[in-house]
C-alpha cells in the first residue's frame, strides 16, 4: 500500500466518524498506526524512525523517538503523541487533555491532519469544551489545505448552519471539492443540497468551485 492510499484511508476513517457518530466517536478514535502513516511523504528522516515503530506497534520506541522531537516543535512528531494519547498506546494511559495539547501545537504549525483531528475534538468536546464555531475554523483551515474528508465536514457544517451561518453555496462548493476528490459519500449530499438551491446560488457554488485552488505551506 503507497502513502497516497494509506492517506486516503486515514482520511476516510477519520470523516467517518466525525459528524456521523456522537456515542461512539471516543471508541472510534482508535484509528491503525497504518491509518495515520500517511502524514509519512511529509515527515523527515528522523521523525520517520518514530513513525516506522509506531507502524510495528513498538510505542515505547515510536514514543522514544517522538518526545524529544515533539519537546523542539516538531508538528508531525506533535500529531504523533498526541494521536499515543488518544490511543492509550506504549506508556500512555488514555488522555484527552493530553491528547489536546499536542494536536493544538501540531495544528498552530498548519499541519492538515492535526487540523483536521482538533476539529473533530473541538466539535465532540474531546480534551476541550465542545465549541462548534471554533471546530469549523480548524475544519477550515485543513479543507483549504485539500484535506477530502475536512472539505465533505465542512459542507455539513455549512449545510445545517453548525459553527458557521447557513449558507448553501459553502456547502455545495465543500461538497463538490470534496466529491471532485473522491469522496464518494458526498455524491448524495451534494444532491440534497442542490435541490436546496437557486439557479443563481448554483451558478456562484459552481464558480466558486472552479477559482478554488488549495492552499499550502
Amino acid at each position: 500500500m503507497n502513502n497516497a492510499q494509506i492517506k486516503s484511508i486515514h482520511r476516510a476513517i477519520l470523516g467517518a466518524i466525525f459528524l456521523g457518530v456522537s456515542a461512539g466517536a471516543q471508541a472510534q478514535l482508535d484509528l491503525s498506526g497504518k491509518v495515520v502513516a500517511g502524514i509519512r511523504e511529509e515527515a523527515h528522516a528522523g521523525v520517520q524512525k518514530g513513525i516506522d515503530a509506531y507502524e510495528s506497534n513498538d510505542f515505547q520506541a515510536a514514543s522514544d523517538v517522538f518526545e524529544p522531537l515533539a519537546a523542539k516543535g516538531d508538528a508531525i512528531a506533535q500529531f504523533y503523541l498526541g494521536r499515543m494519547h488518544v490511543q492509550g498506546k506504549g506508556n500512555f494511559k488514555p488522555d484527552y487533555t493530553e491528547a489536546f495539547a499536542f494536536t493544538l501545537k501540531s495544528a498552530e504549525q498548519e499541519l492538515a491532519e492535526a487540523e483536521d483531528l482538533l476539529g473533530f475534538m473541538y466539535y465532540y468536546g474531546l480534551g476541550v469544551a465542545p465549541d462548534q464555531k471554533v471546530a469549523a475554523g480548524w475544519l477550515s483551515k485543513a479543507a483549504e489545505q485539500g484535506v477530502v474528508e475536512a472539505q465533505n465536514n465542512l459542507g455539513r457544517l455549512y449545510d445545517k448552519g453548525e459553527g458557521v451561518p447557513q449558507d448553501r453555496v459553502q456547502a455545495y462548493k465543500w461538497f463538490k471539492l470534496a466529491l471532485n476528490a473522491g469522496h464518494e459519500a458526498s455524491a448524495v449530499r451534494l444532491k440534497e443540497a442542490r435541490a436546496k438551491m437557486t439557479p443563481q446560488q448554483l451558478a456562484q457554488a459552481e464558480v466558486l468551485t472552479s477559482e478554488w485552488k488549495p492552499k499550502h505551506k
